[in-house]
């Protein structure tokens, strides 16, 4: 077998063999095409596995073949069986917006190899409520008084708003509003329903005013706040017609991928690792992917694997970030704005709360108000303005936050990162953040959008098409602020902050983003731009990989997930 290291590479197991092989393969650093898919079963050519002729088995020997050009054979046959079989159609509707669907709405970017269809037995008054909302050019305000007429009638609703159970639309207005105004109570009645979420089947019990909370899985006991493309019932789950690209590149750490076949069982795709496209068959538990094989020219196997290793380092340090985000959200950290100001007040409330946590004290106060140092379960309520967050996510990763009231003495964990080194006062603006960082080009890659590039986020078609376009300039991890005037202030521009939380594992483009806008949460592209339509992205900072490692300790053992979606308070 010495003879065959840097040709490949073993995963998963396939009819009784594991196998992975090299091979002829697409190494450009290429736009990602559309999905292609064939008709029932021919295989499509696909010049770059430049495949043979040869009759292919149905399944491989057992035996995994000792010489490099048998099993290189063998791994090629196995592409080709699969692309023999019938396929599947995708659901060009969705994958042709995709990126501003997922943009748009907070949803689990899911992909689907059937497109999700209208209730079958739907009577046909429904049938011309549905396609009358699915038209409209109003789509909150339709909503808003479907679900005020059809308030009793469930059964209803579910036929004008779900299809094959998926809470789906292929229009990003609609999207955005299904997520906003939907809740699983309008759509059932039942004492318990299910939420399937990518790979995840979640389960949910009936609470308080008829309101569902879930009762398994990391959001246990939380209300149900559905996503853009869950699929939602009750009784037996369906065949999942999505599958669950996110939660695969938790397992891999590649960074996007785009399908070339589709079958029932199976996928081939194309997996990016920095500039190499690796061609991977995937075969499908339901919406569970798992990895099969891929083939990887000999030429490029080392370059591949040390790309691998890179990504792989860089998406455990980014889940170390976004624990510490999480953390701040889940704590629902104010932002620091005193409930009454005299002028411009924003930043006053962090100095006094200091304060009175070192004091001893429980509540302080500022121009006459009270505020709570803790909150009911004895975690410190630090007030954040928007660079607080960046700032104190960097420190909470490392180890370094105020400890809770019955963590004994009050003060601060020791961390690897102490930021109070550098004038913490000062890095609470935002503008001398950039400066900062820019002076540090040893932790941060600091990139400015010129000034004639910039759309303003109000302009939402252009200005998605804008985010697409520059989808490469965006990492999970990234910090971007945006700035302009402001509906409470026409006069003077403002600048906001918040990390790119998670992409898309398809397109790239961001799907989620995390910060403190008061309180900390996550929210969407459209949410900011519904939020402050004025504003433009001005700068993007990415901290540096071997800065991160000085203060952030990962274990490669550790099972990675795909990070949640939602804000996950209780």
């Amino acid at each position: 077998m010495d003879g065959m290291r840097g040709c490949f590479r073993v995963y998963g197991r396939l009819t009784g063999l594991v196998f992975a092989a090299a091979a002829v393969a697409c190494s450009q650093d290429t736009p990602s095409p559309a999905v292609t898919t064939g008709t029932p079963g021919t295989a499509p050519s696909v010049e770059a596995l430049a495949l043979g002729t040869s009759a292919v088995p149905a399944t491989l020997p057992t035996q995994l073949p000792t010489h490099p050009q048998e099993f290189h054979a063998q791994a090629l046959a196995e592409f080709e069986r699969v692309r023999g079989l019938d396929a599947l159609p995708g659901a060009p509707g969705f994958e042709r917006d995709r990126a501003a669907l997922v943009a748009r709405a907070k949803a689990e970017p899911l992909f689907f190899v059937s497109p999700p269809k209208p209730d079958p037995t739907e009577e046909a008054g429904v049938r011309s409520v549905r396609l009358q909302f699915e038209q409209s050019d109003f789509a909150w305000r339709e909503l808003k008084d479907l679900l005020r007429r059809f308030a009793t009638q469930r059964r209803v609703t579910r036929q004008l708003l779900l299809r094959d159970g998926y809470l789906y639309s292929e229009k990003a207005d609609h999207s955005f509003t299904l997520v906003s105004q939907v809740r699983p109570d309008h759509l059932f009645d039942d004492e318990e329903i299910w939420i399937q979420r990518g790979e995840k089947l979640l389960h949910a019990r009936k609470g308080e005013k008829g309101r569902y909370y879930f009762s398994d899985g990391p959001e246990q006991a939380q209300r149900v706040r559905l996503l853009h493309l869950d699929r939602i019932g009750t009784g037996p789950v369906p065949k999942a017609l999505h599958r669950d690209f996110r939660s695969l590149r938790s397992r891999l750490f590649f960074e996007r991928a785009r399908v070339t076949f589709i079958t029932e069982d199976y996928l081939i795709a194309d997996l990016r690792y920095e500039r190499h496209w690796v061609p991977t068959l995937l075969r499908s538990d339901g919406p569970q992917l798992e990895r099969v094989g891929e083939l990887i020219p000999e030429a490029d196997a080392r370059e591949v694997a040390e790309a691998k290793q890179r990504l792989e380092t860089e998406s455990r340090l980014v889940s170390k970030l976004r624990d510490a985000m999480r953390a701040q959200i889940d704590e629902a950290l104010p932002f620091d704005e005193p409930k009454t100001e005299v002028g411009q007040q924003d930043g006053s409330l962090r100095r006094p709360w200091h304060s009175a946590y070192l004091e001893g004290r429980e509540r302080y106060r500022f121009n006459e108000d009270s505020y709570p140092v803790f909150d009911e379960l004895g975690r410190p309520l630090v007030p954040q303005v928007c660079i607080d967050f960046m700032v104190d996510t960097f420190e909470r990763a490392g180890g370094r936050w105020w400890r809770g009231r019955d963590l004994g003495e009050r003060g601060v964990s020791t961390g690897k990162l102490d930021m109070s080194l550098y004038d913490r006062d000062a890095l609470r603006q935002t503008s001398y953040f950039v400066r900062f960082a820019e002076q540090h080009p040893e932790w941060f890659e600091v990139l400015t959008f010129p000034k004639r590039t910039r759309v303003e986020l109000g302009y939402k078609p252009q200005f998605f098409r804008w985010l697409i376009n520059n989808n490469e300039e965006f990492r999970a991890g990234d910090i971007i602020l945006i700035r302009g005037q402001t509906p409470w202030d026409a006069v003077e521009e403002h600048t906001h902050s918040f990390f790119i939380y998670e992409t898309d594992p398809m397109t790239g483009v961001p799907i989620a983003i995390a910060g403190n806008a008061g309180p900390a949460n996550l929210w969407s592209w459209e949410t900011e731009a519904r939020r402050t339509p004025n504003r433009t992205v001005r700068t993007r900072i990415r901290p540096k990989v071997d800065w991160l490692k000085t203060f952030l300790s990962i274990d490669t053992n550790e099972e990675l997930q795909a990070p949640r979606l939602v804000s996950g308070r209780r």
